[in-house]
């Protein structure tokens, strides 16, 4: 991905902070992210976090995160899209091999095996035994 900005904000961002949790700024679907959203009000670099994730997100498809203080909702609202989310990866299982495929990636090897063992499961199933 070639970036249109330039990333000189980062060094300016308060989240950038070591003392500040960056789990923050991606809570799990559902939980609340007040708390992120404040450190953003209260950030000199919040615009150009919100023009860079709309520059990115707008590449690669899909939202995730606090970001310039919107969440990824409020971010394709402001962008006139719905929000796609990537399918979380369950290492070791057949749909996690799927997942890889699906972000465009190569499966890892645990996500390899359990698919290979799910056909081999799947045709035994589907073979008559005559």
């Amino acid at each position: 991905m070639t970036a249109t900005h330039t990333d000189t904000w980062r060094r300016y961002a308060v989240c950038a902070d070591p003392d500040i949790d960056p789990d923050l700024f991606f809570p799990e679907r559902g939980k609340n992210a007040t708390k992120a959203k404040a450190i953003c009000t209260t950030c000199p670099a919040r615009q150009a976090c919100l023009d860079a994730a709309m520059a990115e997100e707008a590449d690669i498809g899909w939202r995730y995160g606090i970001r310039g203080g919107l969440s990824a909702n409020e971010r394709a609202r402001l962008a006139g899209k719905r929000v796609v989310r990537p399918r979380p990866i369950v290492h070791g299982s057949p749909g996690g091999a799927n997942a890889h495929y699906e972000r465009g990636e190569k499966p890892c090897d645990i996500c390899r095996v359990a698919w290979a063992e799910y056909r081999r499961t799947r045709r035994a199933q589907l073979t008559v035994v005559a």
